[in-house]
């Protein structure tokens, strides 16, 4: 019954954000008053989602009616310098899985001249522009802000300990392979948005498919979770990838007949790209390691 319920609290989480009244509906889906209604529709199938975990797990067959036990076992810690603490773990690993393009932004901002004091006023200056400006604060809510938290708490949270109640459930490792599928599917839906707002067919089903694949990628930030290394680091880890973005490899290609800047130091760049990857399962291998064993809110009878 355990992917049961996971499977109905990721539905839950994606079919909450099409009860929007019809005008809103009819918004394109950046429209501030669209974002606006979902981040309010969310806020609400979090609550209930989170409620309905907690109420499994507390009466659920082989519960622990234990407010503490509840919250372990959605990855959260009581003590608020341990949730900073996870939270900067989160970043530090997901930022050895990017060396490659933080390097690439250090040179590009090299390049252009710009010492590191100057570089961060503008990028302190951007990024309060974000949340304030009428036309952007809404959406930097939603991408850096709530979206990061409600998909952790929900497809993190409250779906790994979903899929470990009770008895007989997934290993560590099995939950940690299978479990961001459902993360991945609950991204399907973005087909029907994308050919609504005109997309072509076809072109809509490559980037569904190009975004199922990341965000079930993406999706291996459950290991944080499963190894001991708590919710706040799989929203930290969440909250930099998508300040992030995707990676950006216009340093190896022409654009408008002419090179990038970097282009000459691509070899290096590239480099640095393979060394994040081989950083990145490092750092996975040492924090199962270090964490594994002493998760506190996995089941001692599971592997």
């Amino acid at each position: 019954m355990g992917w049961v319920h996971a499977a109905a609290a990721a539905a839950a989480y994606v079919f909450s954000l099409y009860l929007l009244p019809a005008e809103v509906m009819a918004l394109p889906r950046d429209d501030p008053r669209h974002v606006r209604g979902r981040l309010i529709a969310s806020l609400w199938v979090t609550a209930c989602i989170v409620a309905a975990t907690a109420a499994q797990l507390v009466f659920g067959a082989g519960a622990e009616p234990s407010a503490v036990v509840v919250m372990q076992r959605l990855g959260l810690s009581p003590d608020v310098l341990c949730t900073v603490q996870q939270s900067a773990l989160g970043v530090c690993y997901m930022a050895t899985l990017f060396l490659g393009p933080l390097v690439v932004s250090a040179m590009a901002t090299h390049r252009a001249g710009m010492g590191f004091v100057k570089a961060l006023r503008s990028s302190l200056a951007d990024w309060r522009l974000r949340f304030t400006h009428p036309s952007l604060r809404y959406h930097s809510v939603r991408n850096y802000v709530w979206a990061p938290l409600s998909e952790e708490i929900v497809f993190r949270g409250c779906v790994t300990a979903l899929l470990t109640a009770g008895d007989g459930g997934p290993s560590r490792w099995r939950c940690a392979l299978l479990a961001p599928l459902l993360f991945g599917v609950a991204h399907l839906h973005h087909y029907f948005s994308r050919v609504s707002e005109g997309t072509p067919a076809g072109r809509a089903r490559v980037e569904t498919v190009v975004q199922l694949a990341y965000t079930w990628l993406f999706g291996f930030l459950a290991f944080l979770l499963l190894f001991g290394a708590g919710l706040p680091a799989a929203v930290g880890g969440h909250v930099f990838c998508n300040t992030m973005g995707l990676p950006d490899l216009s340093f190896l290609s022409k654009e408008g007949g002419y090179y990038s800047d970097l282009h000459g130091l691509r070899h290096g760049l590239l480099l640095a790209y393979v060394a994040g990857v081989v950083l990145f399962v490092i750092a996975m291998r040492r924090l199962t390691s270090d964490f594994g064993d002493d998760a506190e809110w996995w089941p001692r009878s599971r592997g």
